[in-house]
């Protein structure tokens, strides 16, 4: 889902093809053709017109990411259960993005938040990357990309669980967009003691097994 957070709002979530040489090239967005597939960015208010288009569904005549700071809002990811989020690849935060911050909230309502400077990353038109990856499973201060000289800023509340995620929130201010939401599902193990209940009056049900929980990485 989308927040608008801005007094004059956004079109939402769309996929852009970062592709060089793909569809949006010769677009507005050069600094999106970061050759990543296809990637998030929040649509830009002043493009609204679409298409239906026989493969694609429906699509913006003119992809374009929202870069006016008045218009900016966030992307927000509800997990249907609880992740260890850890790391998002972020895109295009440059001069045209006042800021962006990362929160990850427990089930509990307890958060941990990252603040992405303005320059972290490089613009792709200038010869670089024009992306670089946040880590998200810890609190230290992270550098931007090679000769950015920006570092991010991390904080959270006392009781955060990063292991029990259940919501993270990316707010956008200005031009940028994210891929590569990565985060692992865990399936809760029985204390020992509920194994050895379980064992005495459940191995008729279960067949005479236990399956031990195993951690499963997903990709965004």
């Amino acid at each position: 889902s989308t927040l608008t957070l801005g007094p004059n709002g956004h079109e939402g979530a769309a996929i852009f093809d970062s592709t060089p040489g793909g569809p949006n090239a010769g677009g507005p967005d050069p600094d999106l053709l970061v050759d990543k597939g296809n990637i998030l960015i929040l649509q830009n208010d002043s493009d609204p017109s679409t298409t239906l288009d026989a493969t694609y569904g429906l699509t913006f005549d003119v992809p374009n990411d929202e870069a006016q700071f008045a218009d900016y809002g966030a992307i927000v990811f509800d997990f249907t259960m609880p992740v260890e989020v850890t790391s998002i690849d972020l895109i295009d935060v440059d001069g045209g993005c006042r800021y962006l911050t990362v929160v990850l909230t427990d089930e509990n309502g307890n958060e941990r938040i990252y603040e992405v400077p303005s320059g972290w990353t490089n613009d792709v038109t200038w010869g670089d990357k024009g992306w670089h990856t946040l880590d998200l499973t810890d609190l230290y201060d992270q550098p931007g990309d090679i000769g950015t000289y920006e570092w991010t800023a991390a904080w959270e509340d006392d009781w955060f669980d990063p292991y029990r995620v259940i919501q993270l929130e990316i707010t956008l201010d200005g031009s940028a967009a994210i891929d590569n939401l990565r985060f692992n599902k865990y399936i809760d193990i029985p204390e020992p003691s509920s194994m050895v209940l379980i064992s005495l009056i459940g191995l008729a049900l279960l067949g005479g097994r236990l399956k031990k929980g195993d951690r499963h990485p997903r990709r965004f």
